[in-house]
């Protein structure tokens, strides 16, 4: 099958904005600068619902969800790279002279948590948060629950509510496993599915310019 330009293009421009907006929250820790700010603002703006909107625009929620498939893809993922920052910290921890124990529990209890940052509002405490890879569990629970919506009424109006339901909620505690980032990911990936579906691509292949990207 043909790749189309507009999308690597465009999972590219994601990438370089997580690269940069994480670069510009370490450079706002040491050497606070308004120019970090913004970019960080900018960054943080668009690029993981367009992750989300990309990946929508590749589903199929009208037909089954496929347990083992995305089991193995998403949360075996999880697993596999959180074991990994496991060994890492341990190894750290121990050319640093410092515990390993200590280590290995706020790690293990970041991972099994699963949040993207730290809160103080999560069901018990946890020191640290397990990073980029939040990604993964979210994006589990928001293609489930775009697969349950989809086969209801009124599946906008659903889709709206979920996002309602996760964000709203996360202003009062912070579920584990990105379950609300999950629900409100779910929004995006609907747009992306609705992308495909009325053939936007189609649209914009119609001007000129944009044929160069596709």
């Amino acid at each position: 099958m043909q790749r189309i330009r507009f999308f690597d293009i465009a999972k590219g421009i994601a990438i370089l904005a997580v690269i940069l907006g994480h670069s510009a929250i370490e450079t706002n820790l040491f050497a606070p600068h308004r120019t970090a700010q913004v970019v960080l603002s900018i960054c943080f703006s668009f690029h993981m619902p367009l992750f989300f909107i990309l990946s929508g625009y590749f589903m199929h929620p009208d037909r089954r969800f496929r347990w083992m498939k995305e089991a193995k893809q998403l949360l075996l993922t999880y697993v596999v790279t959180a074991l990994c920052v496991l060994v890492g910290v341990t190894c750290m921890a121990t050319l640093d002279h410092e515990s390993r124990a200590i280590a290995l529990r706020q790690w293990g209890m970041a991972a099994i948590y699963g949040s993207g940052d730290i809160s103080n509002l999560t069901l018990w405490r946890v020191d640290l948060r397990i990073g980029a890879i939040w990604f993964l569990l979210a994006l589990f629970w928001a293609r489930l629950l775009l697969h349950c919506l989809a086969r209801l009424p009124y599946t906008p109006v659903w889709v709206v509510l979920c996002f309602a339901i996760g964000y709203i909620s996360s202003h009062y505690v912070l579920l584990p496993w990105s379950i609300q980032p999950g629900m409100c990911a779910a929004a995006f990936l609907y747009l992306g599915y609705l992308a495909k579906k009325y053939d936007v691509l189609g649209f914009v292949k119609r001007f000129p310019r944009s044929r160069w990207f596709c």
